[in-house]
């Protein structure tokens, strides 16, 4: 691992958990990162910011899609990569950048009304909707 002895000290690798784990994980983190890059979605992100923590993740994918604003976090240039990012200054810069801003109480319900966005409330009779016209579309089928 990088970085000085006190920097280590600090940081926590958690490992394989409990799902039941997972809300107070989230909870307690100060900053989610998701630095892949080829994420369709990355529901890992939603989730921390439902719990009210701030997210860092590349610019690649569907991340830039859920990190649209600095008070839920923010997306790194993934830079020249083939499966895995190697800007690795830009990650550091994107997770002191978040870091420094803090999980204040107008982050924590930034972070929660960004999740919202995504809700089964927010989105299912959307999805409902368009799932519905398919199957109409599809011939021989009965909705």
């Amino acid at each position: 691992m990088a970085g000085d002895a006190a920097t280590q000290a600090a940081i926590t690798f958690n490992g394989l958990g409990q799902l039941d784990e997972l809300p107070a994980l989230f909870r307690s983190a100060s900053v989610t990162v998701l630095p892949s890059v080829w994420e369709a979605f990355g529901l890992v992100l939603v989730e921390s910011l439902a719990a009210g923590t701030p997210v860092v993740g590349a610019r690649h994918g569907g991340i830039p899609d859920i990190i649209d604003n600095d008070l839920v976090g923010e997306c790194f240039d993934p830079a020249p990569f083939d499966r895995e990012s190697h800007n690795v200054d830009g990650l550091v810069a994107a997770l002191l950048s978040v870091l420094a801003r803090g999980k204040c109480a107008s982050v924590r319900a930034a972070c929660r009304a960004r999740a919202d966005d995504f809700s089964w409330a927010r989105l299912g009779d959307s999805y409902e909707r368009r799932l519905l016209a398919l199957v109409a579309r599809t011939p021989g089928s009965t909705p």
